[in-house]
């Protein structure tokens, strides 16, 4: 099983502590988010071997769904244990829901809620308030794109496919109240724990990383980044969220800004910049040898084409990152010196099934929540090492099998 060896990696090596500090960091993964908070209390509680006794990270960084699933730990910096049962109840409680209403998004219109009169009289009259408000907002929107269909100077075939926007039919105004509920700006600056949150500039095509950090707010990083502010939040975790093409571009100091994942789903570098030299890092593909059985079909239909494109994309992704941070822990082994960086242990957490199809992203029914945080849970209890290609300094990582 796993072991801790190896001393810190920090930016100053002279000044830092001894103290062996640890990071949690979160993928993006939509409703597949609920395997990491199954993860999240594995480890808090010790039930894993990695982790040689329960949790208490120094540090959490987070993309999309994961930032959201940082911050409320990072919130209650005090108690990691509280702080993932918090997190639970908030997936299964208030983030629960159907297909098309659920604690994260509603589609537009919803005209089920407004013609049931128990749900309008249980809700005091809120689903006719929505269907009204939704109506005003598809009509306005609908007279935007007719308008360029008509007066815009691009090509037809532009202003042909203008005419659909998917994210005129989805109100993310769940969201936007949970995240306004559960993560006050007051805590997050109160917190002993560094968050990061990574987003993506819409218009730059940058990462964009906004910080909390308690020791040091004013830490450089080489990533464009952004101090938490009350300016920023909770726009921050709302941008990291918004999945292109299906929630809404969230403004940020008047740039659009879009999920973290479009160029950095699974944030490890922040959380080595922020001096962390043992990181957990949670993330939501399945391991080759599971997408292999569940991709026997040579000739997919789109969306699973689609799913399968963004999973080999992110597990590449984290890859190449473990493998970087693999060839520095060599180099110093070997006796090169550099002054930037010291060895690093990567414990990786992965679900050994797939957690569902493409369409699985926006599944928020508690049954699927439910289902996923029990294998995240009985994922981080059974962790080995060895299995996972975790990495540890002095030794070499297990290279990957092939057939």
């Amino acid at each position: 099983m796993c072991d801790h060896a190896g001393q810190p990696l920090q930016r100053t090596s002279i000044e830092s502590p001894v103290r062996r500090r640890q990071a949690v960091v979160l993928s993006g993964g939509g409703a597949f988010g609920a395997f990491e908070v199954g993860v999240l209390r594995a480890l808090a509680e010790g039930q894993c071997h990695a982790t040689l006794g329960p949790l208490d990270a120094d540090t959490y960084t987070g993309t999309s769904v994961g930032a959201f699933n940082a911050a409320v730990m990072a919130i209650q910096s005090r108690d990691t244990l509280r702080a993932s049962v918090h997190l639970e109840d908030l997936w299964t409680r208030r983030i629960a829901g159907g297909l098309v209403d659920n604690g994260v998004f509603r589609l537009r219109p919803n005209p089920a809620s407004v013609l049931d009169p128990a749900t309008v009289f249980r809700q005091n009259g809120r689903p006719v308030v929505e269907a009204a408000t939704d109506a005003v907002q598809l009509a306005a929107g609908a007279a935007q794109r007719l308008g360029r269909l008509f007066l815009s100077t691009q090509s037809l075939q532009y202003r042909l496919a203008d005419l659909f926007n998917l994210e005129s039919f989805i109100s993310v105004a769940p969201l936007e109240q949970l995240v306004r509920d559960t993560l006050p700006l007051a805590d997050i600056l109160d917190s002993r724990k560094v968050l990061k949150i990574a987003t993506t500039d819409w218009k730059a095509g940058n990462l964009r990383v906004f910080s909390h950090d308690p020791a040091n707010p004013a830490r450089h990083m080489s990533e464009r980044r952004g101090q938490i502010t009350k300016d920023t939040w909770p726009l921050a975790v709302l941008a990291s969220a918004a999945i292109p093409a299906v929630f809404p571009k969230v403004l940020i100091g008047g740039d659009p800004h879009v999920d973290g994942g479009v160029v950095m789903n699974t944030p490890l570098k922040p959380a080595i910049l922020a001096g962390a030299d043992t990181i957990h890092l949670v993330y939501l593909t399945p391991n080759v040898d599971t997408r292999r059985a569940a991709w026997a079909d040579p000739w997919p239909n789109t969306l699973e084409t689609t799913g399968r494109a963004m999973s080999l994309a992110f597990a590449a992704s984290v890859d190449a990152d473990v493998e970087t941070a693999d060839v520095i822990n060599n180099l110093l082994e070997s006796g090169i010196p550099h002054s930037r960086y010291r060895p690093l242990t990567v414990h990786l957490y992965n679900p050994s099934r797939s957690l569902g199809e493409l369409t699985g992203l926006l599944d928020f029914r508690k049954s699927s929540i439910e289902k996923r945080i029990r294998i995240g849970y009985e994922t981080a209890r059974h962790h080995d090492c060895e299995k996972e290609r975790c990495l540890k300094p002095g030794q070499r990582r297990a290279p990957k099998t092939v057939d």
